[in-house]
């Protein structure tokens, strides 16, 4: 997510604060040099087990990760 310092942090469903503002893909290892993807496909570093065309959400445990099922937990954020 864009965080308040104009950089990029990870995101994650269990805190609003990261997930409901401007969300992107990092390119690379680093998004000040590789950049960030707003808008387009992405291949996620690991395997969400979400099928080609199918919606993948943020986790709610681990920050920065896709997962193939919304979170359920109370207050988590549902970002598809």
């Amino acid at each position: 997510y864009l965080n308040s310092s104009g950089g990029w942090s990870l995101a994650l469903a269990s805190a609003a604060a990261t997930s409901t503002g401007s969300l992107a893909v990092a390119v690379g290892t680093n998004s000040t040099t590789h950049g960030m993807c707003l808008r387009g496909f992405v291949n996620p570093f690991t395997d969400p087990s979400a099928g080609t065309g199918n919606p993948v959400y943020l986790s709610d445990t681990s920050q920065g990760r896709f997962i193939s099922t919304a979170p359920d937990t109370s207050g988590d954020i549902e970002v598809a």
